[in-house]
Formats: structure tokens, sequence, C-alpha cells
């Protein structure tokens, strides 16, 4: 073998991610680990590819053969090889799935800050004879867990209709705290799972003729997933019920005055409240109900005496509702550091009354 052949029949180093051991350079691509060719005879190329092609056209023929309608997904332009399918295969061909590593990350939107797991893991079939690497993800923005459609109002807060008189639907973030991080993580992992499998057993871009073909599934007799399409345009109409309802129910939960809510919205109420303004109002909530639980978890609400002390000084002279404007709570449920500002507050207020 000359030196310019070796060169080019020699590894390439690939950079080592952090925390994954790689086995072969080769396999960090995340494609089918290749063959080696030690010959410069292009007819034994040719016909070692030929080989493996019968190969891999048998794999996916015997993958096909062994799913039915309930292992698949209508998705559009492609049937989708859902997580039953996906289990179902890798038992039949053995699959192995090692040097598994997770990681959750944070970005921010237009919408807040949110987070997402990836999952990466390595599969392969027995022997060695083929293996790929892959990545999964899901983030709190997902589709199915992250947010909600509900009917989109015109102006006069009617419901509006499509073409068909069925509803039209718009669709809002949830907040946090009504999203189940464990489900966001499994569908990560889901996720990674089955694009491993997928990919190793040439499950990857079946189209519809060919799944009828060798498997004798039909379109028709698979259950479709419909996506929400993105709205467009940024037409502003009143809040809903439902809306509104969701935001009392938010600031009651996290003990949040919605006066002063409305204040940060530069709205007079609730009830005032247009489309636009939910995701915000819910993201404000949360953001106070957060800083509100740091608060208590690192300096506990203030005792019965110090409440009954704030109350007596506010007797007859300072409302609960100028308090509550002022703390965001009412004197019950103020922070002990916060007492001291709040006795001097009353102080002055009624100094103030007295000149």
């Amino acid at each position: 073998m000359n030196e310019e052949h070796r060169k080019r029949t020699e590894a390439v180093e690939v950079e080592q991610p952090e925390n994954v051991e790689i086995i072969d350079p080769v396999i960090a691509t995340g494609s089918i680990e290749p063959f080696v060719i030690m010959s410069d005879d292009l007819d034994d190329y040719l016909s070692r590819i030929d080989k493996r092609t019968a190969v891999i056209d048998k794999l996916t023929e015997i993958a096909l053969k062994k799913t039915n309608k309930h292992c698949w997904n209508d998705m559009g332009a492609f049937p989708y090889l859902n997580i039953a399918g996906g289990e179902r295969v890798a038992r039949i061909f053995m699959v192995r799935i090692e040097g598994m590593t997770s990681e959750k990350r944070w970005a921010e939107d237009e919408n807040g800050r949110y987070y997402m797991y990836s999952f990466r893991a390595k599969f392969s079939l027995p022997g060695m004879l083929d293996s790929t690497w892959e990545v999964g993800t899901c983030s709190q923005r997902d589709q199915f867990f992250g947010k909600r459609k509900i009917p989109k109002l015109d102006e006069d807060g009617k419901q509006m209709r499509n073409e068909d008189k069925s509803v039209m639907l718009e669709e809002i973030i949830l907040p946090m705290t009504d999203i189940d991080e464990g489900t966001i993580m499994k569908a990560a992992w889901t996720n990674c799972k089955i694009r491993g499998i997928r990919s190793l057993v040439g499950l990857q871009g079946v189209t519809w003729e060919e799944l009828e073909r060798v498997a004798g599934i039909k379109r028709a007799d698979i259950k479709s997933i419909q996506f929400a399409a993105k709205k467009k345009g940024g037409q502003s109409y009143p809040a809903s019920d439902s809306q509104k309802r969701l935001i009392h129910a938010r600031c009651a939960n996290g003990k949040i005055d919605e006066k002063r809510l409305c204040e940060r919205m530069e709205i007079k109420s609730v009830d005032e409240m247009l489309s636009t303004h939910i995701n915000e109002a819910l993201r404000v909530i949360e953001e106070w109900t957060a800083q509100d639980a740091q608060a208590t978890s690192a300096e506990g609400i203030i005792s019965k005496e110090q409440a009954e002390y704030l109350r007596e000084g506010m007797h007859g002279s300072i409302s609960e509702e100028q308090f509550v404007k002022t703390f965001g709570k009412r004197p019950e449920e103020i922070s002990s550091k916060q007492f001291e500002p709040a006795k001097r507050w009353i102080n002055d207020r009624l100094d103030s009354a007295k000149k």
C-alpha cells in the first residue's frame, strides 16, 4: 500500500464531546458505520457495496413486515414509526443501546425563559455489524406538552368560525408550573430511541407506497397526527372568559394581587385584558410566584405576633388595599425581610396623617 493511499484510508480524529466516550471516530458522525476497503480495486469496491445494499434492503424489508398499523402514525408526507413500533422492531433485531448521556439546557424567546432536554446514545446490532449515534430532544415549548388551543374571539368577544363552521382556535403557551418536567425528559429520551432504531434498521424515509407494498399497511388505516398551523398577523381581540378565569385562578393560587398585576400590564382590570396580554400575564405571575417562594424558603413568613403588630398600626388609618398595593401581599403573607420596611412605612403614613 503506497503512502498516498495510506493517508486517504487512515481514520480522521474527531473531537470527543464532554462526558461521552467515542468508541470509533467514524461512529460519531451519526451515520451507519462503513466497512473498510483495503484495496484500490474499483470492481471489488462496487461489489462490496452491492452486497451491503442487499443486506440493508433485507433488514428494511424484515423490519417493515414485522410492524402493523398501530406501529405507525400519519404525520403528512411520510409514515412515522412510533415508539411502540420502534420497540417492537428493536426486540426482533436485538438492538443494543449504550453510552447514553443526558443534558438539560435553558434558552429564551419572546415568551420568556424555557428549558429543553437532550439525550444521546449509541445503537448497535449484535456483533457490531452496524452501529449509529443519535440525539433526541424535547423542550418546554413542545407542541404537545407546552401549548394549548383555545377558541379565537372576534372584536365583539364571539367565537370565530372556519369555512366549515368549526370553531377557530389559537394557541397559548402554558406557564412552567402547568408542565410536567418529567414528561418533557421522557419525551426527549423516547425521541432519541426512535431515531436510533429507525436509522439502524433502515426505516428512515419510508414512503407510503413502500409501506403498503411490503407490509400491506394502508395510509387510511393509520392514525393521523395534526399539528397546529402557525399564527399569522398580530391583531388583538378581547381575552376569552376561559383565559380570564385562568388568570384569576393563577393569581389566587400564587397569592398575587390582581390590581398589582394589572398595574404592571398597564390595564384597569383582568376583564379588560386582550388575548395578547395573556402570555405576558402568565409569565409575570409565574415570575412573582417563584420569587415569593424563594423569599419564603430563604427568609420565612413573619410570625403571627408581627402580623398582629402591623394590623394594629394600620387599624382605622391604612387600608389592606393600600398595604397590598405597596408590598404585593397582605400583612400576614409578607416575608420576615419585609417586616421592618412595612413597619416603617406604616409609621410614616401615620405621622403624615397627624401633620
